[in-house]
């Protein structure tokens, strides 16, 4: 890697030839890192304005610039010479930058607070490769610094890669990570894999980083939920705004610790099960694959298979009763329920959902719930969702048409299981999670701000404070509903509005009118289409009392006329 040390290194030499051509080439500027220095562009917001971002510690006295030579360039008044320290200027002022045979720009110099920075440089100097299509790897070198400029990591990535499904038809990008030794980050414990959440979805950038602290926090073994810390990141010199570095799942020394014998399997959309190891499709819309060991056999996957089907065979049997609860570890099965619940994970119960299970002689062979992942679309938090803070979502049995998520939905009418859901929310959860909501979820968005303000200008995001203020009113709503159901005894009836897209579920008390049900056209479908009962046929009239579980669909206004 004699190559790579040399091009990635920044010491006093110019590195101008990375991006020869660019007009950032010709100015660009060092900002400390621990015991190195890092290049950092500045950075296009339109054809007339240039920003240099600079991480939480950087003070502009210890920044310097890097002049191609033979550039003449100024700043302002002061005109540019290589090496020169930036104290000259101010944070958060525009400046004319005028660059030898280019036109000019406004620069402003802006900085972040309070967090983590991460410089990663590929091998290439571009990120083309590995935004070719997810999982194309290449080789890079890290750097981490902490909130005070101090080296946390500085060494070699075997891997850099793109990650993530939907979300990686957004151009901010998550990635994998891979070490070429285990080291621990920011003080997660040592390990070789890491993963740069985006949270493109979730503008507050708060969802992911409060679920997994609270799963962490009520979980029942090590690895129950991953570490998670928030990091800004620069790649190949450009900063791509703020991040969540969080473990992999994975079973592993500081993650899930159990036997690397033990079959670690995700459930998710059947369209996924192409890129999933030995996959098998357990139900309509939803298949299951092995994440580890990636040694596991055809045999050992067929027990696994077989296993999980009787399961659900005896589960959705209602002669059986309880008996599907000797399948189950009960525990972590509850919390991981009430988790999804109490944040209404709208991919719970069919995407991104990890269980596991020794299957070997004389083991307990019961399937363990988690490790939890995946919550950047939990609480409202992506506008396709529209979520309703009144309802039982995990109590549902079909996500939509094509989708039959009937786990958790069967598993509360258990008397057992629910018995221990409503046991642990009113003794333990409730009163964690109105300290989550009135005091960490206002501690971590205070934290971030000044990194939140960075990201929104970075990709032209609109209000990410307002998409705090969001997330916590919806949440508020959210522990209102649960604690007057599972705690005031309120016994909620269900209206199940299925439209093109998905089902979506809106509870009312009984003998009252739902008022939380939109027009049809509100949730995607075609504009004057009307509600009908799906029992009878009969226009549903929003005005009406809700006296028993219902369900709606949504059809053409004129396919609806004369319908009672």
């Amino acid at each position: 890697m004699l190559i790579l040390a040399v091009t990635m290194c920044i010491s006093a030499e110019r590195r101008r030839e990375l991006a020869a051509g660019d007009q950032q080439a010709d100015v660009a500027f060092l900002v400390p890192a621990g015991d190195r220095k890092e290049v950092v562009f500045w950075w296009s917001e339109d054809a007339e304005h240039a920003l240099v971002f600079l991480p939480s510690y950087a003070e502009l006295e210890n920044v310097s610039v890097v002049l191609k030579k033979g550039i003449d360039a100024s700043i302002g008044e002061v005109t540019l010479f290589d090496g020169m320290d930036c104290g000259h200027f101010d944070l958060n002022t525009d400046y004319p930058m005028r660059i030898q045979d280019q036109n000019s720009l406004s620069l402003r110099f802006i900085r972040s607070g309070n967090l983590p920075a991460m410089f990663i440089h590929t091998v290439s100097g571009t990120e083309e490769t590995i935004h070719t299509q997810r999982n194309v790897w290449e080789y890079a070198r890290l750097c981490l610094t902490d909130a005070e400029g101090k080296t946390n990591y500085s060494g070699d990535l075997d891997e850099i890669s793109g990650r993530g499904s939907g979300t990686w038809f957004f151009d901010k990008k998550s990635y994998n990570l891979k070490l070429n030794r285990p080291a621990d980050l920011l003080g997660m414990g040592a390990g070789k894999k890491w993963v740069l959440l985006a949270n493109v979805i979730d503008e507050s950038h708060l969802r992911n980083k409060l679920v997994y602290d609270f799963a962490r926090e009520i979980g029942t073994y090590s690895g129950f939920a991953p570490n998670c810390e928030f990091t800004e990141v620069f790649l190949n010199g450009t900063y791509v705004g703020l991040y969540l570095m969080t473990e992999k799942v994975e079973i592993a020394e500081n993650r899930l610790e159990t036997d690397p014998e033990v079959i670690l399997f995700e459930v998710d959309a059947l369209g996924r099960a192409e890129r999933m190891l030995l996959p098998f499709v357990l139900d309509w819309g939803t298949a299951a694959g092995i994440k580890s060991p990636k040694s596991c056999t055809e045999q050992e996957r067929d027990r696994l298979m077989n296993y999980v089907y009787e399961f659900q065979d005896t589960l959705l049997d209602e002669s059986k009763g309880q008996e599907a609860l000797q399948y189950i570890d009960l525990e972590s099965w509850t919390r991981r329920y009430l988790i999804d619940e109490i944040f209404e994970n709208y991919d719970g119960g069919c995407h991104s959902q990890f269980f596991f299970r020794d299957q070997r002689e004389g083991k307990d062979q019961r399937i363990m719930a988690g490790p939890c992942w995946d919550y950047d679309n939990c609480a409202d938090g992506w506008f396709m969702a529209k979520q309703n803070p009144r309802c039982f979502l995990m109590q549902r049995v079909w996500k939509n048409e094509g989708e039959h998520t009937p786990w958790y939905g069967t598993l509360m009418k258990k008397d057992t299981f629910r018995a221990r859901v409503v046991e642990l929310y009113r003794e333990e959860l409730s009163a964690r999670m109105h300290h989550l909501v009135d005091v960490d979820l206002v501690a971590e968005a205070t934290l971030l701000q000044p990194a939140m303000q960075l990201n929104a200008i970075r990709w032209n995001l609109t209000d990410p404070e307002e998409a705090v203020r969001h997330f916590h009113d919806f949440m508020e709503e959210r522990i209102a509903f649960l604690d007057s159901a599972w705690i005031d005894g309120v016994e909620y009836k269900t209206v199940t509005a299925k439209s093109i897209w998905d089902y979506r579920y809106y509870c009312t008390q009984p003998g009252t009118v739902c008022e939380d049900i939109p027009l049809p056209e509100e949730l995607g479908v075609e504009k004057g289409s009307v509600w009908v009962r799906e029992d009878t046929g009969e226009l549903f009239d929003p005005t009406s009392i809700i006296t028993e579980d219902i369900t709606i669909v949504s059809v053409p206004g004129e396919k609806a006329t004369g319908a009672a």
